[in-house]
């Protein structure tokens, strides 16, 4: 009977040793998957981020050139001026002559303060060279296709409607206004498009600002081609919240949402600092990764963002499907070896058992127990 229980106890230890082989195995493999499925997160994290940042450069060059521009114009009218140069007529032909010279910009403007520009408005109320009081201002654009002059008219100037003008003189600061829609004429198209505005002083005094107004529609075509995994896409907000470009056209303009991770967003333009957010998107129906990437142009205070979001789904399906596999496969590599360890237990445990059973026979006087000893052995 001892022999028959330690027979019994090598065999359970066997199996339990089996089991331990075994479970090493399935850790180490869950180790493994866990490991590969972070990196291939962390991949995706990575290929949205330059995907983000790529994009980002690109729209961030465009539009700074035409910010270095204005500065130029800007620093050439502040000198004319402030040189006692300043010649209504020249004024006006450097602002054209810059349009023309600028290809990507919609018009491009200088207007001053009352009697800030020569001391002469009085001469020029309602004139080529004078708005309706005589205020100075150069405007050219090229809503119709070609460069015609635009004089504005003192209601043009008022907060609200012309806070184009009205914030860089306030703020005495360059500034990027959010996107807006402008016609220049009755008769002629909307323009969706930005204005970049930089003042002008005189003895440390804003006495003018400088703009130029760039459409933005290259935005709608830059993002309308970001669709990673085929359900991803891309978005970029600016200053005030607002969407500037989205696949959407219909919230283009709108406020992008008051959603935790859209104020979020929200914050993180306006800190001109990147984020990454995970999160469940209803328009995709999946959860996501939104990287969100800072667009900074010029030396204004306002900074736009572009947001790329991925569907994680499909963004970690192939690593989905080899965890699936591996775990399959781990499962039968268990199963047969606990099969496999068991027959080689009965195996090595069979004989002993028998040998056990024929001595008993022996020990009570049963001469065969003693035959059956000699074939086993």
């Amino acid at each position: 009977m001892r022999v028959q229980s330690n027979v019994s106890i090598a065999t359970r230890l066997m199996l339990r040793t089996g089991m331990l082989v075994c479970t090493a195995l399935i850790l180490v493999s869950a180790v493994s998957i866990t490991a590969f499925r972070h990196y291939a997160k962390q991949q995706v994290y990575a290929q949205t981020r330059s995907l983000a940042q790529r994009h980002a450069l690109s729209i961030s060059m465009r539009l700074n050139k035409s910010a270095s521009a204005t500065q130029t114009l800007s620093n050439t009218i502040e000198t004319l001026v402030n040189n006692d140069f300043a010649d209504r007529r020249v004024g006006l032909d450097i602002v054209k002559r810059f349009l023309q010279g600028n290809p990507d910009l919609i018009c491009a403007w200088c207007i001053f303060e009352p009697n800030e520009f020569d001391g002469k408005d009085a001469e020029y109320v309602n004139t080529t060279y004078g708005n309706d009081i005589g205020r100075y201002g150069a405007s050219y654009n090229k809503a119709t296709g070609k460069i015609r002059i635009d004089i504005t008219g003192e209601h043009g100037l008022l907060p609200g409607e012309g806070d184009w003008y009205v914030i860089p003189r306030n703020s005495a600061r360059e500034r990027l206004i959010s996107p807006y829609t402008y016609a220049y004429y009755d008769n002629t198209p909307k323009f969706y498009e930005t204005s970049y505005t930089v003042p002008i002083f005189r003895n440390g005094r804003v006495i003018g600002v400088v703009g130029v107004d760039i459409g933005l529609d290259f935005l709608s075509s830059t993002i309308k081609n970001i669709r990673p995994y085929g359900t991803g896409y891309a978005e970029i907000v600016a200053a005030d919240g607002t969407l500037a470009a989205s696949p959407n056209p219909s919230v283009r303009g709108k406020d992008l949402g008051n959603s935790p991770e859209d104020l979020r967003i929200k914050n993180a333009v306006i800190a001109n600092c990147g984020i990454e957010i995970t999160h469940y998107d209803k328009s995709i129906g999946d959860n996501v990764l939104t990287v969100l990437v800072p667009i900074k142009v010029g030396r204004a205070d306002e900074h736009w963002g572009i947001a790329v979001t991925v569907p994680m789904s499909k963004a970690m399906a192939s690593v989905t499907r080899l965890t699936y596999a591996c775990t399959g496969i781990s499962i039968i590599v268990l199963a047969f070896s606990l099969v496999v360890v068991k027959i080689i237990a009965n195996q090595i445990s069979f004989p002993i058992r028998q040998l056990s059973q024929a001595a008993s026979r022996v020990a009570i006087g049963d001469m065969d127990g003693a035959r059956e000893m000699l074939k086993i052995a």
